[in-house]
């Protein structure tokens, strides 16, 4: 139960935050840095989290469902742009940066 609260309030705070990129920050070009502070949080969520846990991959698939959503681009283009380096992130830091006890 713990988890699933814990999830949706991440995913509600990065809707809300680009939300809040789109339809207000747009405006103002001091407010450009949002569009940065999405992809560093969501990047130091994938380098920090458990090795096992693929949760920022799937939030970064859901910021670009976003993205996708709000933008003029084709559908799609922000799924792949954001969902697959995260997930080559994610399988990098396992294999060769993270250290993972191997049982025997």
């Amino acid at each position: 139960m713990k988890d699933i609260l814990n999830n949706s309030i991440l995913f509600l705070s990065f809707y809300f935050l680009i939300v809040f990129q789109t339809s207000f920050a747009i405006h103002f070009p001091f407010f450009q840095i949002f569009f940065y502070l999405t992809l560093v949080l969501l990047s130091a969520l994938i380098v920090f989290e458990s090795p096992n846990s693929y949760r920022g991959v799937f939030l970064a698939i859901f910021v670009g469902l976003l993205w996708d959503i709000f933008s003029i681009t084709f559908f799609g283009f922000y799924i792949l742009t954001l969902g697959l380096p995260a997930l080559i992130l994610k399988i990098f830091l396992k294999n060769y940066v993270w250290f993972v006890p191997q049982e025997s």
